[in-house]
């Protein structure tokens, strides 16, 4: 089968066989608007359309636990090699915003999850600490600090610039709503423990104008600016996010970083499509713009017992980074955490709905060296395999689990070819390159 991609500016024709069919891969979690999503910016290449029918997929959904008792949401994912992820939600950070608190793993001797006792449990090695930023705050116009997250209002300084006096404890946003359904089931507090395969938690908070100080004793800011909408869907060892911003007035954004990382123990970070290809450590890598690596949309930070987290950012609505200039940050790495940049100093509208859409996944990679990075997570809940090639090869074979019948390509850069070999993928690529594909259900 002969599919063509784009790449850049450039079409380029390569073969993928996976003895399966392929599907068109569109934007599964974003709807385009024009005014506030364009499409000048590079975007990563996207198979063509395929006229084949799809068949039956056999690997099973990974089985889950979840527990709500109305202030923490437990939920455990346990796969066939006794490791089980432990997921807890809770309202945290200092404005007290429902989000995933802790993410971690334990070892257990059983095939069904359990959600209980995830909160003391001293056995769980926790991989992401939620004491800062997970989503990411914003700044506006002239104030110099953030608004939402883990940010409380700060004062004006002795030179009355906004945000540059001291912090108080006002809290710059809230979470107004929360809804949660273990598959097409709600979540009610206090109900018994729930199987399921995947947990779905809305949440809608509000971001207030950090320009209107609060009254004396207030413990919240007063004025909304920012309706934020977040989807959470936690399916294995992923958790995929949605997040919608509508503004009520028209704002000149000065940063907004979105997707970022609080992963534990990080001691080397990769950046497939950007500068960090081979990996750098946390000390060594420094942030980089736009202009330099245009198609960079993921990042994944690795500790020393074999563990990584990736995060990644599709390439659609504020993914696309068609409102940042070329010589704005794309990515930035800085006190200790690493950013994916979505506005700087970019202007939006009011009314208008700005979108993004990434996966959290924490994994021990299929293969990490030199060569290659592949690892296995979930996309819109359906199985994911990401594929990054370090360098030129031919014919490189990794084994994968599941069975690889029909996919879905999601993104692709450079020039790779795919082949199947029994439970082995067969890797060819002329230079570095990119490749993610899930499974079709």
């Amino acid at each position: 089968m002969s599919i063509r991609f784009a790449t850049g500016t450039t079409i380029r024709t390569a073969t993928l066989c996976l003895i399966m069919v392929l599907s068109s891969c569109n934007s599964f979690a974003m709807k385009s608007d024009a005014s506030s999503q364009p499409t000048s910016a590079p975007t990563h290449a996207k198979s063509a359309q395929s006229n084949f029918p799809y068949n039956s997929i056999t690997s099973a959904a990974t089985p889950m636990s979840a527990k709500y008792d109305g202030t923490n949401l437990l939920i455990a994912a346990c796969d066939d090699t006794g490791t089980e992820m432990c997921y807890w939600f809770k309202k945290c950070m200092n404005n007290d915003l429902f989000t995933f608190y802790r993410v971690g793993y334990r070892n257990v001797n059983r095939s069904v999850s359990s959600a209980d006792g995830i909160t003391a449990d001293k056995s769980i090695t926790w991989l992401n600490r939620t004491e800062s930023d997970n989503i990411g705050p914003v700044s506006t116009d002239s104030y110099a600090d953030f608004v939402g997250g883990n940010h409380r209002w700060c004062k004006k300084d002795k030179n009355g610039k906004p945000g540059k006096g001291e912090r108080t404890t006002v809290r710059t946003a809230t979470t107004d709503a929360v809804t949660i359904m273990a598959d097409s089931r709600r979540l009610s507090p206090g109900a018994a423990e729930t199987q399921c395969t995947s947990v779905t938690v809305n949440v809608a908070n509000t971001l207030y104008n950090p320009l209107v100080e609060p009254k004396r004793g207030a413990k919240r800011l007063s004025s909304p600016l920012i309706s934020e909408s977040v989807t959470y869907l936690v399916t294995g060892n992923s958790i995929d996010v949605n997040v919608t911003h509508t503004y009520n007035k028209p704002t000149t954004v000065r940063r907004y970083y979105g997707m970022q990382s609080m992963f534990v123990g990080e001691t080397k970070i990769e950046t497939p499509d950007g500068k960090y290809l081979t990996g750098a450590t946390p000390e060594t890598a420094k942030s980089f713009n736009k202009a330099a690596y245009p198609l960079f949309n993921r990042f994944i930070e690795f500790n020393d017992d074999g563990w990584c987290q990736s995060s990644w950012l599709e390439t659609a609505g504020l993914g696309q980074h068609a409102m940042i200039a070329g010589d704005s940050p794309i990515y930035i790495r800085g006190e200790n955490k690493t950013y994916h940049v979505l506005l700087f100093g970019s202007n939006v509208k009011a009314g208008t709905p700005y979108r993004w859409h990434g996966v959290y996944t924490w994994t021990k990679p299929i293969a990490n060296n030199g060569s290659i990075l592949a690892y296995t997570g979930y996309i819109n809940g359906r199985q994911a395999l990401f594929i990054s090639t370090k360098r030129s090869m031919s014919n490189h074979r990794i084994t994968v689990p599941g069975e690889w019948k029909e996919i879905k390509i999601i993104e692709r850069t450079g020039d790779i070819t795919l082949n199947a070999s029994g439970n082995a993928i067969v890797i060819s690529a002329s230079e570095p390159s990119s490749i993610i594909i899930t499974q079709k259900q």
